[in-house]
């Protein structure tokens, strides 16, 4: 799944206009790998990865490894309660298989609370 993520990473970061931006978090972000991407084509950005505890220390071992800029962190919690506040994108690549649709509202309903009033998705 991480080297699919990989690819969508690149991807993602060639089409999406990341120049007006400078905070996203990736809700369930896993090992961090979409962020760490989407950093590398765009420096100035400061990313957050944010995902169930055990999954963000996985992202904090990947951020540490040589060559992965230091303008990004990982953050344990419950997407399902709050997600961290204030960053002017959110972005989730995928529904886990696991979650109905009411539990995908919840997630997007906690980014919309948590956006400042310039951010977007």
């Amino acid at each position: 799944m991480a080297d699919f993520t990989t690819l969508a990473a690149v991807a993602s970061a060639a089409v999406y206009d990341f120049a007006p931006i400078r905070t996203v978090v990736d809700v369930g972000g896993g090992n961090g790998a979409l962020l760490i991407g989407i950093l590398k084509a765009h420096p100035h950005l400061h990313g957050t990865v944010f995902d169930r505890p055990p999954a963000a220390e996985r992202a904090r071992k990947q951020i540490g490894r040589p060559g992965t800029r230091r303008a990004m962190r990982a953050v344990g919690g419950d997407f399902f309660t709050q997600v961290p506040q204030g960053a002017e994108r959110y972005i989730l690549k995928a529904r886990h298989p696991d979650w109905n649709a009411s539990g995908a509202l919840v997630i997007l309903e906690n980014c919309r609370r948590a956006m400042g009033r310039r951010a977007g998705c």
